[in-house]
């Protein structure tokens, strides 16, 4: 197992985790505790106002997982968010991890799942094929 298919396979599982509407999570993973990361909270702030609390905004941003939509004469113009947010949403704009992410719920669509338990023993074996189970 490579890291990319790793990676990919542990993108699916908080996927599985967090988007109930697209799988049973119950179905899939049963031994899961779920581990949901709230919903941001979203302000709007004058730019004029976000200029004076710049500091503030970021640190809000940072360590509450709150969203600020900056506006200028009340028309939206810039947002400010925490980076892991930042860089999950721009790894999601990418093409190939489109492609991977569509693959894997094609994937699981088609009941090609495993325990949870089995992926980690995959997980931790790292790319030794001693160590890891092969799965039908």
């Amino acid at each position: 197992m490579t890291m990319s298919s790793i990676k990919t396979c542990a993108f699916w599982i908080v996927v599985y985790i967090f988007d109930y509407r697209l799988a049973n999570v119950n179905q899939c993973y049963t031994e899961v505790v779920i581990l949901k990361k709230t919903t941001p909270m979203v302000h709007r702030v004058p730019l004029t106002e976000a200029r004076t609390n710049l500091g503030q905004i970021v640190r809000r941003a940072h360590l509450n997982n709150e969203c600020f939509i900056l506006e200028k004469n009340g028309i939206p113009i810039a947002g400010i968010m925490d980076i892991d947010d930042m860089e999950d949403w721009l790894e999601l704009q990418d093409p190939e991890m489109q492609e991977q992410i569509a693959e894997g719920y094609k994937e699981y669509r088609q009941g090609r799942t495993r325990p949870l338990d089995d992926f980690l023993t995959e997980l931790h074996a790292g790319d030794d094929p001693e160590k890891v189970k092969t799965h039908s």
